[in-house]
């Protein structure tokens, strides 16, 4: 059993937060029981309901497995991402090809179910993992499921629930700020307050790791956020069959 003191949990910029699981609309959860063997035939009936169910309002119900203590378990949570799980592996190998040390400090900005910070928590000292995101159900299956499944506790990694980019919590400024395939899916009144937040956390010899796409042009990016590109290109992922555009933002000199 993990001691208490290594137990990890997920910190909260509103208390109110803290209360229930909100209705992201993502999934149902569905538990089975043990029926006897005459309820077969409702059981099947049921089934076929299910299916046009699935089907009439485009969801997908999830069953948890017999004897499972999670609705985890069904790992529905890796299909919350446009492409596989394991890509989360090819966003580790590059950051750590590209100069990552084990003694940095990262924030997975958009962190999710930590489909990359599996092995980012790994690689880093403990402590040196900071996640936040504004999808609570991605953030529960990161701390019930992903983080004992892979005996990720010893790190201590921090999660921070936030749906307006509130990484000051931390009190922490970061060596690399990971910001993949999340500043594609925000207005533009949300990425003007995700970079200025960004620009605040980010260590003055720190970097922002962007991909797939810049937000915005860099002479924007350099005038109106400090920011300059240093870096771009693509990398080859070993797991899935694409290149990945990678780009690499420094706090400006001057």
């Amino acid at each position: 059993m993990i001691p208490v003191a290594e137990r990890i949990t997920i910190e909260f910029t509103k208390p109110d937060d803290r209360v229930g699981r909100k209705n992201d609309g993502h999934s149902w959860v569905q538990c089975l029981e043990n029926r006897p063997t005459h309820r077969k035939l409702l059981g099947a009936v049921k089934h076929g309901v299910k299916a046009w169910v699935e089907r009439a309002i485009n969801v997908h119900i999830v069953r948890r497995p017999k004897f499972a203590r999670s609705e985890w378990v069904t790992e529905h949570h890796h299909q919350f991402y446009d492409n596989p799980w394991c890509h989360g592996r090819d966003v580790a190998d590059y950051l750590i090809s590209r100069g990552l040390q084990a003694s940095h400090n990262l924030l997975d900005f958009g962190c999710g179910s930590i489909r990359a910070g599996i092995w980012l928590i790994g690689y880093l000292d403990s402590g040196h993992y900071f996640g936040v995101d504004a999808h609570l159900q991605s953030l529960e299956a990161a701390v019930q499921y992903e983080i004992p499944l892979h005996r990720l506790e010893h790190k201590q990694p921090r999660f921070l629930h936030s749906g307006t980019f509130e990484i000051e919590y931390f009190r922490q400024t970061f060596d690399v700020i990971l910001v993949s395939s999340v500043l594609i899916h925000l207005s533009e009144t949300q990425v003007d307050l995700a970079l200025r937040n960004i620009t605040r956390a980010l260590d003055p010899s720190g970097k922002l790791v962007v991909a797939p796409r810049l937000p915005l042009d860099e002479a924007t990016l350099r005038t109106k956020y400090g920011l300059d590109l240093s870096h771009a290109g693509k990398q080859p992922n070993r797991f899935v069959d694409m290149e990945t555009p990678w780009f690499e933002l420094t706090l400006s000199k001057v």
